[in-house]
């Protein structure tokens, strides 16, 4: 069977991880299956990739990590029906080039590398960010949305005392969360090297896609003369598409990866203390050789100079009757669509290229620039780091009136015009605390729209309701087939979705109850079901005779709930403030502070108002579709259900407490046992209740003017 030529285009799917403790291809199997599933119309799902299956094919070496994979059975053409291959996990062979070709951008590296010397304790960073946010001088009041100080507030209030109560016994698991996955979105804002090189290992990254991509064009070229009888001239090389899948924080570095590809050149060639442009150009560590960087350059002149020879080979054997272009000719049509890129370069026309490298500054080519179709952002926190740390953002022309009038006459807004706008799709669940709508980015910089596309906006920046459990939304994106249905039917196919299904996709009725049944009641349900168990433990210690563990149960039963802040007011005493103020009035105001159970149910009500408040966008922009409305007043989804759902929730903790008590308590009082137990259980339910009716109408005050 005659080997084909090298097929047009090709197509590149780049997935940038977000915060976390990832290893390399951990993130991109979920994304390979559902792009299998897609393409194969299958009803249920694959679970057949490991990231050892992605590395397998796209580990070229210790030195060479980021290549890609390419399987079988993910056609990039959508025929409409199922594709001749099957999807069973094998690199393609005669299709190669015909499928998707999926690469993991893993920078994990840089983080988990700057972490260990530069971040700071969440408690440190998060105090420090609210300083900035309230300080006029610093951050612009009318920059900042509704949801900014609250957010942060509650991070202070609850993340905090947490970590706190959990370091004593789970060392392991609070560096993780609280430094690994929280640090990391400090470290990304705070430490501008951070940026920097992560900026620079994306854009080298994706050169080495383009510089491979172009050899195995080439390569093909070749087997297929071998196969089909002589060598061909070199027909002009086409790039391939690229479509960017970014989480998390990768979304972030992504977009400042592909804005900064897009700024001035002499800019990018700049050191980091260049007095000549704004403090947030140009970023540091752009310009500086990452570690290994040299053995990439080794790897490429050697992948030329192989392929040189291999050529050559051809050419002196003996069947030279079949070929069809002179070696002159081959070399001299060799980089033809290549050569505006300066990597390659040849003594004369019709000598054999050698591998040049990066630009005369050391800065990367960007080979990739102008081939990145669509940007995809999934629970991306874009606009809050344009909240947030906004100073980082001044070079894309923010609309502050304060930097308006401090603009330099020669600026280095003036970015090139793109030869094409790249197509931005924004989603996130409204219950994924990180995501959010992209307002003060589409809305508010006057760059956003000069390099992305802006048209239909309302099908390019969605907050949907699928997902029920507050936070772990954040990571059900790759899990979601409706979603990736949509990414390659209407983003990479570029076919018309209907209106109803778009409706009927974003928002899930169950998952919208879910959110607020676990608001509302299942997180107080809980503390009061363990508060219960607690008490029983200790009714029945007394009951037992043993008089330490009875206090002790009761002490922690209480301390839950709230605890002495005997601490507190010795600190507040000896802080500066404190000296100056009478010791009765600090005694008071800290008698006694929130235990965690109170914190969590206070946090649970303002982050279910908080993230309301981030899906409903902050722009004068209502459409329906892009935009989640607050619950009204009088909506039955709120105020009926609470009296039901309130009451059969007493009786199930009842019931449980009953049952549990009745486990670990066989003592000859079991009967009183399990009732004061359970009474102590119901009391909390009670308190819990209590709770969130307080803050629920204190943040309906609160948010009164946003309503």
């Amino acid at each position: 069977m005659p080997i084909s030529s090298p097929s047009t285009p090709r197509h590149y799917v780049v997935v940038v991880h977000g915060i976390g403790e990832q290893k390399l291809n951990e993130t991109i199997p979920p994304i390979v299956q559902r792009f299998a599933e897609v393409r194969q119309k299958k009803q249920n799902k694959y679970d057949i990739i490991l990231p050892a299956t992605q590395s397998s094919q796209s580990v070229r070496s210790e030195a060479e990590q980021h290549g890609w994979a390419e399987y079988r059975g993910i056609p990039i053409a959508d025929k409409g029906e199922k594709p001749d291959e099957k999807f069973d996990g094998t690199h393609a062979t005669e299709t190669a080039g015909e499928n998707f070709r999926f690469v993991e951008l893993y920078w994990q590296d840089i983080l988990q590398r700057h972490q260990e010397l530069f971040a700071s304790e969440t408690e440190v960073w998060a105090k420090a960010m609210l300083n900035r946010l309230n300080d006029e001088n610093i951050t612009p009041p009318e920059w900042l949305p509704s949801w900014a100080v609250p957010m942060l507030e509650s991070i202070v209030n609850t993340a905090v005392p947490l970590k706190q109560m959990l370091v004593l016994k789970y060392a392991p698991m609070v560096k993780t969360i609280f430094n690994g996955y929280l640090g990391d979105v400090h470290l990304y804002g705070d430490y501008a090297r951070t940026r920097g090189e992560a900026v620079r290992h994306f854009h080298l990254e994706l050169d080495k896609i383009i510089f491979n991509d172009f050899l195995d064009w080439r390569k093909r070229e070749l087997d297929a003369a071998r196969l089909n009888g002589g060598l061909f001239c070199p027909v002009p090389y086409q790039k391939p598409d690229i479509t960017i899948v970014a989480h998390s924080l990768g979304g972030i570095m992504s977009f400042d990866a592909l804005v900064y590809a897009f700024i001035k050149e002499e800019i990018r060639m700049a050191s980091a203390e260049s007095i000549r442009f704004f403090s947030s150009l140009p970023f540091p560590g752009y310009t500086t050789p990452l570690p290994g960087e040299e053995d990439i350059h080794e790897i490429k002149q050697q992948k030329i100079k192989s392929f040189v020879h291999e050529v050559e080979a051809w050419l002196n054997e003996e069947h030279t009757e079949k070929v069809q272009c002179s070696i002159q000719q081959y070399w001299e049509h060799f980089l033809d669509g290549f050569r505006d890129q300066n990597l390659m370069i040849q003594s004369t026309p019709e000598t054999p290229p050698l591998f040049h490298g990066l630009t005369p500054a050391g800065i990367p080519p960007l080979l990739w620039r102008t081939q990145v179709k669509n940007f995809i952002t999934l629970g991306a926190p874009i606009d809050k780091y344009l909240v947030m740390w906004h100073k980082n953002y001044l070079h894309l022309d923010l609309m502050i009136e304060r930097y308006d009038k401090l603009r330099p006459s020669e600026s280095q807004y003036d970015f090139p015009e793109p030869s094409n706008t790249i197509r931005h799709y924004n989603f996130c669940d409204e219950q994924d605390p990180v995501g959010h709508h992209l307002d003060l980015t589409r809305n508010k910089t006057r760059i956003y729209k000069k390099l992305f596309d802006i048209t239909d906006p309302e099908g390019r920046d969605v907050v949907y309701r699928r997902y029920a459990v507050p936070g772990v939304a954040h990571l059900m994106y790759f899990k979601d087939k409706e979603l990736f249905k949509n990414i390659l039917g209407e983003i990479i196919d570029r076919k018309p979705g209907k209106e109803e299904d778009a409706e009927k996709f974003r928002n899930v009725k169950k998952a919208n109850i879910q959110a607020i049944v676990w608001a509302y009641f299942r997180i107080p349900f809980l503390a009061s079901l363990m508060t219960g168990i607690i008490i029983a433990f200790g009714i029945n210690a007394s009951f037992s005779g043993d008089t330490v563990k009875m206090i002790l149960s009761f002490l922690i039963a209480l301390f839950l709930w709230i605890i002495p802040a005997f601490l507190t007011y010795y600190k507040e005493k000896t802080s500066y403030h404190g000296v100056h103020q009478s010791r009765l009035t600090l005694f008071m105001m800290n008698i006694v502070n929130p235990g965690i159970f109170t914190r969590l149910i206070v946090a649970a009500v303002e982050w279910r108002r908080i993230l309301l408040n981030q899906s409903e966008g902050e722009s004068d922009n209502t459409n329906k579709n892009i935009h989640l409305a607050f619950q009204k007043k009088g909506d039955k989804l709120i105020w009926w259900p609470f009296a039901w759902r309130w009451s059969w929730r007493m009786v199930v903790t009842a019931l449980l407490l009953y049952i549990t008590t009745g486990m670990i308590c066989c003592t000859d009082s079991f009967q009183n046992v399990v009732w004061l137990g359970m009474t102590g259980g119901l009391l909390c339910y009670v308190i819990s209740m209590m709770i969130v009716l307080v803050q629920y109408i204190s943040l309906k005050r609160k948010y009164a003017g946003n309503n």
